[in-house]
């Protein structure tokens, strides 16, 4: 079954980002956060009072991921060299601790907060060194004690991952093979083993996966750039439902309150001191997207990080 979304499921016209990913539902506090990676900005909307709140670090930085925790006003954050805590009560970003591979070209990308109350997040070829993609990416699993254990090297574009409902298994996302990945993951030694591709993308669209998660139902969400769609698969790896998307590059989706709230991306804009032109012809990237459920399809899980 497919479904085609328009500019009549823009959330927020006002509002028009650049590379924004991240896409998260609180519903703690009934409130939808996004990271702009090239802006470096952490986005908090409170539904019940359309309060549209922004962090924002220097010109140079980056912000490629978010991460809650037990306080609904701070949360992890993937910056480019590391992890840093922002708070939403003070307005401060506080920077935590650098990533141990001292490597220019790269940044934070995708993570998410495991069940166990680690983060876990990948690394990345930096602006503008993503037009020449290199395998110097890594995953990392980071603690409660900021310690960062290497899970993954090697990699081109650490992206969306997941655990299934018994915690056996793990999935990831390397954008740049096409591929999620599949390992067998040890709940108890939490030792993942047994890597393998799962499904690539391209059997279903273009375009390469990007954000995903592993809903309540166990089913795959997984967001296509370059594919102008967001993609609902089962365990099989069979395709459920298909959602069109008036914007090419789709970079991440969440599931909360009854609805489907999606990342994209704007094409082709370098400049980074103005903002976007809020038209709503051609190709709508930088937009987010809000689309209402008829079904109940679960939700995304969201665990929280463990300060020490």
């Amino acid at each position: 079954m497919e479904v085609t979304l328009t500019k009549d499921d823009i959330f927020l016209p006002e509002y028009r980002g650049r590379l924004t990913e991240g896409i998260s539902f609180n519903k703690n506090i009934n409130a939808v956060l996004w990271v702009d990676i090239r802006l470096a900005q952490l986005h908090r909307y409170k539904l019940d009072s359309s309060k549209h709140e922004v962090l924002e670090l220097p010109e140079g930085e980056s912000m490629g991921t978010m991460g809650f925790t037990s306080d609904n006003d701070v949360y992890l954050i993937g910056t480019k060299n590391g992890i840093s805590r922002a708070n939403f009560n003070t307005k401060e970003i506080t920077f935590l601790k650098e990533y141990p591979t001292d490597n220019a070209k790269l940044r934070s990308n995708e993570g998410k907060v495991d069940p166990w109350g680690n983060m876990i997040i990948g690394t990345m070829c930096d602006f503008p060194y993503e037009h020449n993609m290199e395998p110097i990416g890594t995953l990392y699993r980071i603690n409660s004690s900021l310690d960062m254990e290497i899970l993954e090297t090697d990699c081109f574009v650490p992206n969306g991952l997941g655990f299934n409902a018994e915690k056996t298994k793990f999935f990831w996302v390397d954008s740049e093979t096409n591929t999620i990945f599949q390992y067998d993951y040890d709940p108890q030694t939490h030792e993942f083993s047994n890597k393998q591709p799962f499904f690539k993308l391209v059997q279903f669209c273009e375009g390469a996966p990007d954000g995903m998660f592993l809903s309540t139902k166990e089913e795959f969400w997984v967001a296509t750039f370059g594919g102008s769609c967001v993609l609902r698969i089962n365990m099989k790896g069979e395709l459920v439902q298909k959602f069109n998307i008036p914007a090419k590059q789709v970079t991440c989706m969440t599931i909360g309150g009854g609805y489907l709230w999606i990342n994209t991306c704007l094409i082709g804009s370098t400049d980074l001191k103005n903002k976007a032109e809020l038209t709503t012809e051609g190709d709508l990237g930088g937009y987010l997207f809000k689309y209402k459920l008829d079904e109940d399809v679960g939700e995304e899980a969201q665990y929280l990080f463990n300060f020490q």
